[in-house]
């Protein structure tokens, strides 16, 4: 596992403590309750942090969102450049050509575009095969050296021959790109789910040469959990499961100097359920939170 550095992130109003409206409540189908409760709670914990939000220093052992784990960057930051000059270049092609690309063009509202998407979450995102395609077409092939890279991977971590499997492949996982504006993060929040329900997300910074990602326990219910700011280097293998996902709100800071010129982009790896271990009950959301891996061990 990563050498990370964890800090204490000072934070109020960090919990989820409003009443769901009785409409949700009602509803009696179990699937659409979940996700009318995650959407509603999703507006409710909506916050932002900032790079210079006070954080303190960790004396003991602090309690870790279950199912979050950080993997050491497989490449060096010689690798990561030739990955981050083919994002870069890519990203130029994907704004002339948004339909081909997928483009989800939120700069002027979020700061954020991502790639390879779709505008109804409903639909299935395009397969693997489909992406390294176009990708090949576009002859990214560190980016497509990388993303193989990090599948083999996520499969041994897993269990699951995903790399060399296509159909596996297909069924497991999909491949998002997002570029971050400078100076822009993400919201404190909670993940959808209608895309890839409960399994692990899986993500990849590349460009800063340190990531920040803060984690607050909306949902959580040891008073003593407490918001945490976690810094790696990029590259690293940042993998949200259970519920890390689920009962822990995530973000990404505002405000982060820009370091070498370069901006954040972040590959993107949303699973199924690989296997479900461990089953827990929350009450608020009335539902069996399930992992897909226990611990970070290797």
């Amino acid at each position: 596992m990563s050498t990370i550095f964890i800090f204490y992130l000072l934070l109020s109003n960090y919990k989820f403590n409003t009443p769901f409206p009785q409409e949700i409540e009602q509803e009696k189908n179990i699937d659409a309750r979940l996700k009318g409760k995650i959407w509603f709670i999703k507006k409710q914990i909506k916050q932002k942090t900032y790079f210079h939000t006070p954080i303190q220093l960790i004396k003991g052992q602090p309690i870790l969102p279950k199912g979050f784990c950080v993997y050491n960057s497989l490449y060096t930051d010689n690798q990561l450049d030739n990955v981050y000059h083919d994002i870069h270049t890519l990203y130029k092609s994907a704004y002339k050509y948004p339909e081909e690309f997928g483009v989800s063009d939120q700069r002027k509202t979020r700061g954020l575009t991502y790639l390879f998407t779709t505008p109804d979450p409903t639909d299935n995102r395009p397969s693997i095969q489909q992406t390294l395609s176009l990708l090949q077409k576009y002859k990214c092939k560190h980016l497509i050296r990388c993303i193989l890279t990090y599948l083999d991977y996520i499969g041994k971590l897993y269990q699951v021959d995903i790399a060399t499997n296509p159909k596996t492949l297909q069924k497991y996982i999909s491949i998002g790109l997002l570029r971050y504006e400078p100076e822009y993060g993400i919201w404190l929040h909670i993940d959808n789910i209608e895309r890839s329900g409960q399994g692990p997300i899986c993500t990849v910074s590349i460009g800063p040469p340190v990531v920040y990602y803060d984690l607050t326990p909306a949902l959580v219910e040891d008073k003593k959990a407490r918001p945490l700011r976690v810094v790696a280097p990029q590259g690293s293998l940042i993998i949200m499961d259970g519920p890390s996902r689920m009962e822990w709100a995530h973000g990404l800071p505002f405000g982060v100097p820009i370091k070498g010129g370069k901006i954040k982009y972040t590959l993107t790896f949303k699973c199924e359920s690989f296997h479900t271990l461990s089953p827990v009950y929350n009450k608020l959301l009335d539902h069996k939170i399930t992992l897909s891996k226990e611990g970070c061990g290797e």
